[in-house]
C-alpha cells in the first residue's frame, strides 16, 4: 500500500518536470535566436525630430510596428566604418532620400531583438546644424552611420551585441 501511494505521487512530479523542461527548450536553429536580429525602426510619430527625440529616454520612444531596415534587407556591414549595403531597393528610404525632409533629421532606433541599442538620426547635406549623435546622411553607395561629433570617447556605433547579430546573419565583414 505504501509502495503505491509513493508512485501515484512520484509519477506527476516526474511528468510535470518532463513537461516544464521540455516547454522551456527552444528547438529552432535559427542563428540570429542567439544574439537577435539587426534592426532599424523609425518612430511612429513622424513629427519628432531626430534632435528633439536625443532629449527623450531610447526606451520611452514608440517605435513603428515595423521596422524601416530588418537583417534580412542586409547585403553587407563593414564594421570598420559602419557603412551598409542594403541587397535591395528600399522604397521608403528612396522617398526620405528625394523628399525635403527636417533640417533637424529623421530619428531611428537601432535594435538587436527586443533590446533598443541606440538612437540616431538620418540627416539631409543642406542641414546647418551638425548632430551630435549617430546619424547617416543619404548616400548612392550605401549607408554610412556616422559617429556622432559629441559623443565622446564611447561609439555606441561598436556595441558588441550589434557585432554579434551581424556576424550570425552572415553580412559583417571586418
Amino acid at each position: 500500500m505504501l509502495l503505491i501511494k509513493k508512485r501515484i505521487i512520484t509519477i506527476p512530479i516526474f511528468i510535470a518536470t518532463i513537461c516544464i523542461i521540455f516547454s522551456n527548450c527552444n528547438l529552432s536553429d535559427s542563428k540570429s535566436d542567439e544574439s537577435g536580429e539587426f534592426t532599424i525602426f523609425l518612430l511612429a510619430d513622424s513629427t519628432i525630430s531626430a534632435v528633439h527625440a536625443v532629449t527623450q529616454l531610447i526606451d520611452t520612444l514608440i517605435l513603428e510596428d515595423q521596422p524601416l531596415i530588418a537583417i534580412e534587407d542586409v547585403e553587407q556591414y563593414k564594421w570598420s566604418d559602419h557603412t551598409l549595403t542594403l541587397n535591395t531597393e528600399n522604397d521608403r528610404l528612396k522617398a526620405m532620400e528625394s523628399s525635403t525632409g527636417k533640417s533637424l533629421g529623421i530619428p531611428f532606433v537601432i535594435t538587436v531583438g527586443e533590446e533598443r541599442i541606440y538612437l540616431g538620426g538620418f540627416w539631409y547635406m543642406y542641414s546647418s546644424y551638425m548632430p551630435s549623435f549617430p546619424h547617416i546622411f543619404f548616400s548612392s553607395k550605401g549607408l554610412y552611420i556616422e559617429k556622432g561629433l559629441l559623443d565622446g570617447n564611447k561609439d555606441v556605433r561598436n556595441d558588441d551585441r550589434i557585432y554579434q547579430s551581424l556576424k550570425a546573419a552572415g553580412v559583417l565583414i571586418e
